[in-house]
């Protein structure tokens, strides 16, 4: 069973203003995962050279480039944990938030902030639904999805770095 915790942290309410919002997620300590050391959870990031690729396209077809945040990212992950029949237990002032007794804790059926595995099930999710979009993966870098025209001409290109993505393309003549 994994202890949980608050982070709260502070985020501009909006860019031209100097006040502040508080922001608060409820995570895992993943640290007590008791598959720590045996879970592949290496996460694909967008390489800097996938990233200059991608620049230089944008530049030469005269597109331009668009960032974009996916939020709550972590929690969409493509796996459940349910198969590991891991659990984490809120501390006793969360635990009435989940309508909890106070001997009971959560089962984890999918990610959360702070599991190892969080990010790499994120981008496995992001590449499943590239692909069924009509996007392949760059042989170069897995990182960089591309998507042609029917002709193979190419329309546009998605960088993902974590919950980032690089995102930029058009309608060529």
């Amino acid at each position: 069973i994994m202890s949980m915790r608050w982070v709260l942290t502070w985020t501009a309410a909006a860019a031209s203003s100097d006040s502040r919002k508080a922001k608060a997620r409820l995570v895992v300590r993943g640290y007590t995962d008791p598959d720590l050391t045996s879970l592949r959870a290496e996460s694909p990031t967008l390489s800097m050279v996938g990233r200059h690729i991608m620049l230089q396209l944008c530049a030469s077809h005269k597109w331009t480039p668009e960032l974009g945040d996916v939020k709550t990212a972590l929690l969409q992950g493509e796996h459940g944990e349910g198969e590991r029949n891991v659990y984490a237990e809120p501390d006793a002032s969360t635990k009435p938030l989940f309508g909890l007794k106070p001997d009971e804790v959560l089962k984890l059926t999918g990610s959360v902030y702070g599991l190892r595995t969080a990010p790499k099930a994120w981008f496995q999710k992001v590449a499943k639904d590239l692909k069924n979009a009509g996007f392949r993966q760059h042989q170069l870098d897995p990182r960089m999805f591309m998507k042609c025209d029917a002709v193979g001409r190419l329309q546009g290109f998605i960088g993902v770095y974590v919950d980032d993505v690089l995102l930029c393309g058009g309608l060529d003549n």
